[in-house]
């Protein structure tokens, strides 16, 4: 019931009847429209399982030999995913809509997100006054997907997340391309979504407690790594001050030169901004500053 509730909602809405037929029987043997999305890919901070990306979404017409391209008034779409796994913003228009009115995009817009996927309807040629038409793979919208951080957080080895169709009933709007009290029914051709954990991988040379910033808590850090029983160096690497490739109480002293002015040269590089080491030591770093 809710499915059929939400479609007489759109219809209305959109002003169009979206019939289930075609105009004729030839066009109803395939599908005449076919969505797709582009690849896309999430990276994601595996200490905190957060990311996002923008999936754009496109419309072609399956055009018929010795046939030229219809000109279409309104298009309506949904798709859905593991509510686990990703979540999904609602969709704006883009690309070849954002040429009509003004740059204002359809005349009438309605999208909407739900926990496991979206709908969406867009009337761009009311009257036909501004029909379109998709003889290639043409942007029309972009929405945001972004991770469930439960799901991620932790997953150092990334995964693949899947669009695909809505099903009823929270979604049961037909993927669909109007032409005035017509519409063809359209197919859809997902892209794999892949999510990839990217952490931190850089330091500041002797910023021993990866605050992005050298001072004397950084030598406090260097010299309990090295003397207090049951004090550890969480990055080694950026300890290494001097950049002699061991860590040792030429590194605290170094850092101390610096910052008082004792006529102590800067630390080698990353310094002064972030980055990741030019002179690869060996030394571990189980943690970075950015």
């Amino acid at each position: 019931m809710h499915g059929t509730l939400c479609k007489f909602r759109w219809q209305a809405l959109i002003g169009v009847v979206i019939a289930m037929g075609c105009a004729t029987p030839t066009l109803c043997a395939q599908f005449r429209y076919t969505y797709s999305t582009d690849p896309a890919t999430i990276e994601y901070d595996p200490a905190t399982g957060i990311g996002s990306t923008e999936v754009v979404i496109r419309l072609r017409e399956n055009v018929p030999s010795g046939s030229v391209p219809l000109l279409a008034e309104a298009v309506s779409f949904s798709l859905s995913h593991d509510p686990a796994l990703i979540e999904s913003a609602v969709p704006t228009a883009a690309g070849i809509l954002l040429t009509l009115n003004g740059g204002s995009g359809p005349q009438v817009n309605q999208c909407t997100s739900y926990p496991s996927g979206i709908n969406c309807g867009w009337v761009f040629s009311i009257l036909n006054q501004s029909p379109l038409q998709f003889p290639t793979d043409l942007e029309i919208g972009r929405f945001t997907l972004s991770t469930v951080s439960a799901a991620w957080m932790g997953n150092l080895t990334g995964g693949t997340a899947l669009l695909d169709p809505a099903s009823p009933p929270e979604f049961e709007i037909p993927d669909t391309v109007a032409l005035g009290n017509d519409s063809f029914p359209a197919e859809w051709d997902f892209a794999p979504v892949t999510l990839v954990a990217v952490s931190p991988s850089g330091f500041l040379r002797g910023d021993a407690n990866l605050d992005t910033a050298l001072n004397v808590a950084d030598v406090i850090s260097i010299l309990s790594g090295l003397f207090v029983v049951g004090e550890t160096l969480v990055c080694p690497a950026a300890s290494d001050a001097n950049d002699d490739d061991a860590v040792d109480i030429a590194d605290p002293i170094s850092v101390l030169n610096f910052i008082f002015g004792g006529g102590g040269a800067p630390p080698p590089a990353p310094f002064p901004d972030c980055g990741g080491d030019p002179t690869p030591s060996g030394l571990p770093c189980d943690a970075f500053a950015c």
